[in-house]
């Protein structure tokens, strides 16, 4: 049974898919931009936003029992975090860029503002699985 898009709520694994969504248009405007831009940009480009999508996922495969394994849980969703936040001035590069480029690729302000929204995004949905991981694992034993 479906429930109404308007009654819909957030999910607690949205965290997992929006990274998911970071990395496949991170993807896709890496393959599109300027292949001299690969050594230098865009693949770092797409490992960070590969890195934040593997960490995401390596945290929710953490099923804590105890305060070690809650820790290494944060400590991933840390990482994650680190990653998406180094991702941002990357992208203000490659912008930069592409607009001194002669051909100047139309699709980059809209791929520019997408990453904007996934990256904002994530970092909510990181800080919201942190809060209640904080919550839900702070009596565990040591």
């Amino acid at each position: 049974m479906s429930v109404i898009k308007a009654m819909r709520g957030e999910s607690s694994m949205q965290f997992i898919e929006t990274a998911r969504r970071l990395e496949l248009h991170a993807f896709s405007v890496c393959t599109k931009a300027p292949k001299r831009y690969a050594p230098l940009l865009t693949n770092r480009i797409f490992e960070l936003a590969s890195t934040v999508h593997e960490e995401v996922r390596a945290a929710n495969n953490i099923y804590p029992h105890n305060q070690h394994e809650a820790q290494m849980r944060r400590d991933h969703l840390i990482n994650a975090n680190i990653a998406l936040q180094n991702l941002s001035p990357k992208l203000t590069l490659l912008y930069d860029a592409i607009l001194q480029n002669p051909e100047k690729c139309p699709w980059i302000d809209h791929a520019m503002k997408e990453f904007g929204e996934y990256i904002t995004d994530e970092a909510q949905l990181i800080s919201k699985v942190r809060k209640a991981d904080h919550e839900r694992y702070k009596d565990l034993p040591a």
